[in-house]
Formats: structure tokens, C-alpha cells, sequence
């Protein structure tokens, strides 16, 4: 009869294994080593098989897996000593698998616990942000109008202030002309007046 163990998965405890999920597999590999010559070595032949088949259901908490066959083979060798009778070791045997489910019982319940102090946990977070939602860090809406898109009005231009009128400026001077008699024979001056003028 194969060995049944509960299925223990992080996060997730489906239900207890069936007890033909392992069943069939487990006999037909023992089935296919029933010829070995002693008890010890039909174990060996189907014990890594056997055990590669728990591995691949992802499900079975190796380790017990592992105990479990590694009793088996203690079992057999003593039962090919000669130190306990084969009536003895099948026993012995039952016995193990009662261990093996036993503890994968207990792990699943340690498992369950926990996954549901868990929840419980997030729960409690939740329900105290709900109590008290976290204040809104979000700016207050920006309102436009279309008086707040126009430019600002232009500011009337400054007062120049009236320097001149604030000190006493001096006036421009105005150059001024001196007029130089010319004498009317001075070939130079040929064409021009007494003052200088043109003569026409």
C-alpha cells in the first residue's frame, strides 16, 4: 500500500491526499522490482522511483517522503538478518506510514495556522486604514478665467523730471561770427565785397 501524506503548499492547503492518488504508481514500481533477490534490494530499486514520483507532484512534503522510504530499507535489511520476521516488518512498515502521515498532518495544520494568522493580520491593517484613510496630498484644482489669462494692464509711462528746471542749467553758447574787412584788391578776394559778400 503506498504511503499517504497530506499536500502541504506554501500559501495554499488543498485537501488531504487521496489515498489512490500515489496508489497505482507505487505498486506498479514495486511490482516492476518484485524480482530483486532480497527485501533490501527491491527496496533500493523502487525507493528512488518512488520518491521522484512525490518530487514531481510538487505537492508532498519530501523530507517525511524521504523518512519514510529510508525506513523502509532499515526495515528490509533487518527482515533479511533475519533479526525480525516478514509478518514483523510488514508491522513495522504500517507503522511508518502511520508516522510519515502523522507528521505531514501536523505540518499542514502548523501551515493552515500560520497562513490564517496571516490573513487575520492583513485584516486588521485593513480595517485600521479604513478607520483612518490617509489624507489627500493632492493641490486644489487651479481656476481660470479668461480676465486671469489677459496680460496685466501696462503702467503709465514715469514723469521725466525737468532737470533744468530742478538746477540752473547753462545755456548753450552760440558761436559767434566776427567779420573781417577784406581788402578789394586782394586777388584772393576777388568777386567779394568790402565784407566779404558776393558782389552779385
Amino acid at each position: 500500500m503506498a504511503l499517504v501524506l497530506v499536500l502541504v503548499v506554501g500559501g495554499c492547503l488543498p485537501a488531504p491526499l487521496r489515498k489512490d492518488r500515489f496508489v497505482a504508481p507505487v505498486n506498479a514500481i514495486r511490482a516492476e522490482c518484485a524480482s530483486q533477490p532480497t527485501h533490501l534490494t527491491r527496496e533500493r530499486c523502487a525507493n528512488p522511483r518512488i520518491y521522484a514520483l512525490y518530487a514531481a507532484d510538487g505537492h508532498v512534503p519530501l523530507d517525511i517522503a524521504s523518512d519514510y522510504l529510508a525506513r523502509r530499507q532499515e526495515i528490509a535489511d533487518e527482515m533479511d538478518k533475519g533479526q525480525i520476521t516478514e509478518a514483523q516488518g510488514a508491522a513495522l512498515i504500517e507503522d511508518a506510514k502511520s508516522v510519515a502521515n502523522a507528521r505531514s498532518t501536523a505540518l499542514a495544520a502548523r501551515r493552515n495556522a500560520e497562513l490564517d494568522a496571516a490573513i487575520d493580520s492583513l485584516a486588521a491593517a485593513q480595517a485600521t486604514i479604513n478607520a483612518n484613510p490617509p489624507q489627500s496630498f493632492m493641490l486644489p484644482p487651479v481656476r481660470f478665467s479668461p480676465q486671469s489669462m489677459m496680460p496685466p494692464p501696462a503702467s503709465p509711462p514715469m514723469p521725466v523730471p525737468d532737470i533744468c528746471s530742478m538746477m540752473s542749467c547753462p545755456r548753450a553758447a552760440v558761436p559767434s561770427v566776427q567779420y573781417v574787412p577784406v581788402s578789394p584788391g586782394d586777388p584772393l578776394n576777388a568777386g567779394l565785397n568790402s565784407v566779404g559778400y558776393p558782389t552779385r
